[in-house]
């Protein structure tokens, strides 16, 4: 009888070796960012940089309230019987996941709610990623007085509140 070549002695040992060293390997796993990922709340793409400097340049008061429980950008503007708010929330300070834009007439003036439009039409088209502000804008103009209405844009949810003829409220927030 013939004995084994050295050489394939050699390759069944290394071929055991490679066995037994892939079995007590740990198994591959996913990094701990893919496993505890959770879900963004923040509207993709909008910054509260863009939304604030903007209105701060419009004459708007900017105060930012930042902390470990969330940051807070309020803007605001009294201008002609005209309450202008703008509060923006996220709890981190490069994203937005919320926007509350109010605008409420003020004072002895009898303007009518139309007067608050453009401003609730200029905030509705805030930017973020595959935004679309002429639908927004003809969106705002159908349903600046229906109490309520809501549509979904590019994965944003924009909602308009009409309780009364002197204020108008939008909320802009992640679908």
């Amino acid at each position: 009888m013939k004995k084994p070549s050295t050489k394939w002695i050699v390759i069944a040992i290394v071929l055991l070796v490679l066995v037994v060293i892939g079995k007590t390997l740990p198994e591959e796993k996913q990094p701990i960012s893919e496993v505890n990922k959770v879900e963004s709340k923040a509207i993709p793409g909008a910054m509260p940089v863009d939304v604030y400097l903007n209105l701060e340049k419009a004459g708007y008061n900017v105060d930012k309230e930042l902390g470990s429980e969330g940051n807070l950008w309020v803007c605001t503007k009294d201008d002609y019987a005209i309450n202008y708010n703008v509060t923006l929330f996220s709890e981190d300070v490069g994203t937005i996941e919320s926007v509350r834009a109010t605008a409420m007439i003020t004072g002895k003036e009898q303007k009518k709610a139309i007067a608050l439009k453009p401003f609730i039409s200029y905030v509705a088209t805030l930017p973020y990623t595959n935004s679309d502000a002429e639908t927004i804008k003809q969106w705002v103009n159908e349903n600046f007085d229906k109490d309520q209405s809501t549509v979904i844009i590019a994965k944003v949810k924009f909602t308009m509140y009409a309780k009364t003829p002197f204020i108008r409220m939008l909320t802009i927030e992640k679908a």
